[in-house]
């Protein structure tokens, strides 16, 4: 059974004053009402539907196309929930839908962190890549010379970050799948000392090139805050993807590939 102030939100939210769909673009999924039900259920629907690094068509309250930019701002600013729609196909579908009351503050924090998360990684697109010129653990050297006319695949981490060392069992077998194309480079910086990085490597398996770089590097030139972050970037040196988790990198190298995008 519902408490009486649960009852009271999900009625709110899930109210027919505003229809979720319509206008023959798709229905929803997922009902507003179960998403916002609480910080957990709002992680599940992320998990699960929440693609925001993805190729997707976004449309506003009134099922009209809006742009990306936009889009994500309004989920950060909290009054707007991304419903993933329904479709025939292998496309993404996103409806902007108004929150008229209040709903769980753990769903809401968790909706606008991932709007702001999801935004500022866009505004990432189109950037070049601050230089590298470092060396890796093996000493070889990574410098404009060396990453012209490759496309670059790059993760930010350290090895205390438990979801950095956690997701590298996955990349490690992205980097395979393209292991025979010269033109692909995978490569990683952190900020831990050589020798520490050595020794982790000892007791880990990730076949990324590892590169000792100073934090300064990461969190004030790259402007990572966090962890782990990736960057896909162009064969001219463009930033063309940035996101903080595996899924996301594998769809968006898989997809920009096959479009010829880099």
């Amino acid at each position: 059974p519902f408490a009486g102030s649960a009852l009271v939100i999900f009625l709110c939210v899930c109210g027919c004053t505003q229809h979720p769909g319509g206008n023959g673009i798709g229905e929803p999924v997922v009902s507003p009402g179960e998403i916002m039900k609480d910080g957990m259920s709002m992680l599940v629907y992320k998990a699960n539907y929440l693609k925001l690094a993805a190729d997707y068509t976004a449309y506003d309250t009134a099922s009209e196309k809006m742009g990306k930019a936009a889009f994500l701002q309004a989920i950060a600013s909290g009054e707007y929930l991304p419903l993933r729609l329904a479709t025939t196909d292998s496309s993404i579908r996103y409806k902007l839908y108004h929150l008229t009351a209040a709903v769980p503050s753990d769903a809401l924090s968790t909706l606008r962190y991932y709007g702001d998360t999801y935004y500022k990684y866009y505004k990432r697109e189109g950037e070049r890549l601050p230089a590298i010129n470092y060396t890796d653990v093996n000493g070889k050297l990574y410098n404009e010379a060396a990453l012209s006319g490759k496309i670059l695949v790059l993760k930010c981490w350290f090895v205390h970050c438990a979801a950095c060392v956690k997701e590298m069992p996955r990349l490690t077998r992205l980097q395979k799948e393209f292991g025979n194309r010269d033109d692909i480079l995978f490569l990683s910086v952190a900020f831990d000392t050589r020798e520490k990085l050595k020794a982790f490597l000892e007791k880990t398996a990730f076949n990324y090139a590892v590169i000792p770089v100073p934090e300064s590097y990461i969190e004030d030139t790259l402007q990572v805050h966090v962890y782990p972050t990736h960057f896909i970037v162009n064969k001219k040196g463009i930033i063309t993807k940035v996101t903080d988790n595996a899924d996301d990198l594998e769809d968006a190298l898989h997809s920009q590939l096959a479009k010829n995008e880099l």
